[in-house]
């Protein structure tokens, strides 16, 4: 019941938003998995995840896959019994991560009553609630996968306590390494949780043998077969070998049959000898064998330590992608209550924990506790790097915090008053669960200034009814100009084309940022040529000075343009006085 109220307090709150009123979604992303969805409606190519009308005239590759257009599809069909099935997909998308969220929270009760009872499976719903990135991910008008692999996450988090912590069960087994391939067909990012799991059966099996080499050769063998599984419902046939980091693909399933046949080696080698019996072999069979692994990935893939950027232009990355704030480390991080959130309840936990194994508190004898802490220290290292990973750090630090609670909860004086104790309680509650966060609020609205620009300060709805209903623009073919900030709504709510999407594997972003950047107007209309450009849209209000920064005395494109003075091959258009912030100019050549 409490899930319930949690999403409907989030779509509330949307509705009573400024976001809520103008008919708008969070961000970029979000326009780009709805339009994803719109183009596979109505052009029926399954296999093929290149966006036509963007990075025109080449199209865009995207990275993204399908399981989470299906979520989006068959929420939409169901809501078009009363509406157009375009409507019923931009209002499913606001909804549909509040609902993903009201069934994470049902998932974390099942997931964590293994380990805190209960009692303890009941109260982690109201700790998580109070996880700031955990409610920005999953707030209602942001239709993004991170939601669902949010949700995965947690799903694969409950069926590992269960395979480390019961006898052998292979269904537990199998299902861990099904749903496992469906977070990785969902996003490579993924594979850090993955990595996590299979780092810690090999530890428990190293430490304690029994029947966790079983164990882990099932987990293994399931997910080898569900990732086969998801590699011919991802990709046609001619490109089901294609090699790709940023996306599922045969790279990952070389992996996991790699995993599987060490796995099987070490069960082989359990029926007929007694070596793996000795945990000194089973440490030197383990280390051997992860350094066979580790070298057979890096002759077959050499780019795979390269991380999922391996094919991006390092181009891309330094002038786009690092001035992205979610890929920005956690302490120099924009969001500073996230920021103090996450540090705050990490530390706290890491202190927590450490007391625990000194004091050598019972669950600490527990495999889940290795488990637990390996997966928070690996969480949290990358969350300092890259504050998105934060949504993971969080659900750990809420299951541990929750533990602490019941630990003082336990603690609190049963001669008191029925009041006084219910009082004692609430505020143990809700301190641990909120402090850190109260504080980064608080730090935040006091200390910091409120001079953030972005592309809510931009009438986009506007500008593209303006170029759709212009009569002097109806029968001509718009391929605009703009900050790639913008370009997927407006994908999304014209015919246009657009040169850029906030997508990192395209040239279009860099093609933007050099026609911006061009010190000479001779060398801007080279690439404005090249991809035949008609219109150039300016939105100074936004962040986008940012993205076409260069030296202050240096005189670019985009400075010249704000300032009017122009070329003689480019035509100011006027707007009309609500979208007078916004600059519009027309290149008047036929191409």
């Amino acid at each position: 019941m409490f899930s319930f109220f949690v999403a409907a307090l989030l779509i509330f709150k949307y509705f009573f938003s400024n976001e809520g009123n103008a008919g708008t979604l969070a961000d970029s992303d979000c326009y780009m998995h709805l339009f994803r969805v719109l183009e596979l409606c109505d052009n029926g190519k399954w296999f093929d995840p290149v966006i036509t009308r963007s990075n025109a005239p080449y199209g865009e590759p995207l990275h993204w896959t399908r399981p989470f257009d299906v979520l989006l599809m068959a929420g939409a069909n169901v809501f078009s019994i009363f509406t157009d099935f375009g409507t019923a997909l931009f209002w499913w998308g606001v909804v549909i991560s509040p609902v993903i969220l009201c069934l994470s929270l049902i998932a974390m009760n099942w997931a964590t009553r293994e380990i805190l009872g209960e009692d303890g499976s009941l109260l982690i719903g109201f700790v998580v609630s109070f996880q700031l990135i955990v409610l920005v991910c999953c707030q209602a008008g942001r239709p993004d996968h991170h939601s669902l692999l949010l949700l995965l996450y947690i799903i694969s988090f409950g069926l590992m306590l269960r395979i480390i912590l019961k006898p052998l069960d292979k269904r537990a087994c199998y299902l861990g390494g099904a749903v496992a391939a469906l977070s990785l067909w969902v996003s490579i990012e993924s594979l850090v949780g993955i990595f996590v799991i299979l780092v810690t059966l090999g530890l428990i099996w190293i430490l304690e043998d029994g029947d966790l080499l079983r164990k882990s050769f099932h987990f293994s063998i399931s997910a080898f077969i569900f990732i086969s599984l998801s590699l011919v419902l991802e990709k046609s046939w001619n490109t089901i070998l294609q090699v790709e980091y940023d996306r599922i693909s045969v790279v990952h399933l070389s992996i996991f049959g790699f995993i599987t046949a060490l796995w099987l080696f070490f069960l082989i080698n359990a029926h007929k000898t007694n070596f793996v019996k000795n945990r000194k072999c089973r440490l030197y069979f383990g280390f051997l064998g992860a350094v066979l692994l580790a070298a057979a990935i890096l002759v077959c893939f050499p780019k795979f330590y390269n991380g999922p950027f391996a094919n991006v232009d390092p181009r891309i990355m330094s002038v786009w992608f690092s001035k992205i704030s979610e890929v920005q480390p956690l302490v120099s991080s924009n969001h500073l209550p996230l920021s103090m959130q996450t540090l705050g309840s990490s530390m706290m936990c890491i202190i927590f924990l450490t007391y625990a194994k000194i004091r050598d508190y019972e669950f600490t004898r527990s495999r889940s506790y290795k488990y637990i802490c390996l997966s928070l220290a690996v969480f949290f290292g990358i969350s300092l790097y890259q504050v998105r990973w934060a949504m993971y750090t969080q659900i750990l630090n809420a299951i541990i915090i929750t533990k602490i609670i019941i630990m003082l909860l336990k603690k609190v004086d049963t001669k008191k008053l029925i009041l006084v104790r219910a009082t004692e309680k609430a505020l143990i509650v809700i301190f641990f669960s909120t402090i850190f966060l109260v504080v980064g609020v608080f730090i935040d609205t006091v200390f910091v200034p409120r001079e953030v620009k972005g592309r809510n300060d931009v009438p986009i709805i506007g500008l593209c009814r303006f170029f759709n209903e212009t009569e002097s623009l109806q029968n001509k073919k718009l391929r605009i100009l703009t900050s790639p900030d913008f370009g997927a709504e407006i994908l999304y709510r014209t015919k246009c084309e657009v040169i850029a999407t906030a997508n990192r594997y395209e040239s279009g972003i860099t093609d933007t940022y050099d026609i911006m950047t061009a010190r000479a107007d001779e060398r801007a209309f080279e690439l404005i040529e090249k991809r035949k450009i008609n219109m150039i849209l300016l939105c100074p209000q936004s962040s986008e000075g940012s993205f076409y920064s260069s030296q202050d005395a240096v005189s670019t494109f985009y400075k010249r343009m704000l300032e009017n003075k122009l070329p003689t091959w480019l035509k100011k258009i006027e707007f009309p006085q609500g979208l007078s912030s916004c600059m519009l100019f027309e290149v008047p050549v036929t191409w």
